[in-house]
């Protein structure tokens, strides 16, 4: 920044990107996903994910996929899931936010703050703050369709009308050189 006279800070958080992060028609092969990795139980963080996870696989007549997937497979399995699960290593915004409701599917998130400055609890995606909580939310959600379609298109409208690459790349551009630069005028070349 000083090498552009410039000594302004400003937050950045992640992205997604509508060519890839997209709907595809895709049947719904499970009820809820989790893509991501499961750290060592010797941290504790690897050991709460781990445990929601296995509590997790453990419900019911519920058909559940955890692992891990990239790029354009990823996409799919997020498009073949009725619900997809973030849980957040630390309480920091993450990519798979951006991913999952860049691809039009309804998220249920760990409560961060940070998540919530952006999205709209409810609206754009659901915050949980306990198992329970959690698996109410599941529940719900799995036996509401419409409500549950209804967030994952308001989530995918709001994270396309405001946070994709191109965004990002326009808020550089400003904050660094003064550039301005429209994002609906690129986003349609």
């Amino acid at each position: 920044m000083h090498r552009f006279n410039r000594t302004k800070v400003c937050w950045l958080p992640y992205a997604c990107d509508p060519y890839l992060h997209r709907r595809i028609n895709q049947p719904l092969r499970y009820d809820l996903a989790f893509v991501g990795h499961i750290p060592s139980p010797k941290s504790r963080i690897g050991r709460e994910r781990r445990k929601l996870l296995l509590s997790i696989g453990e419900l019911a007549s519920k058909k559940v996929f955890i692992g891990n997937a990239w790029q354009h497979d990823m996409v799919a399995l997020y498009n073949s899931s009725k619900l997809v699960l973030d849980i957040s290593r630390s309480k920091e915004l993450n990519w798979r936010v951006f991913e999952v409701l860049g691809c039009g599917r309804p998220l249920l998130t760990d409560y961060r703050e940070e998540v919530a400055d952006i999205f709209k609890n409810r609206e754009h995606l659901a915050f949980y703050s306990s198992f329970e909580e959690l698996t109410e939310l599941i529940e719900y959600y799995l036996t509401n369709d419409a409500e549950r379609e209804e967030m994952a298109r308001k989530g995918q409208e709001e994270c396309y009308r405001a946070h994709t690459l191109d965004h990002r790349v326009k808020t550089i551009l400003e904050e660094t050189i003064g550039f301005k630069i429209d994002v609906e005028t690129v986003q349609k070349d």
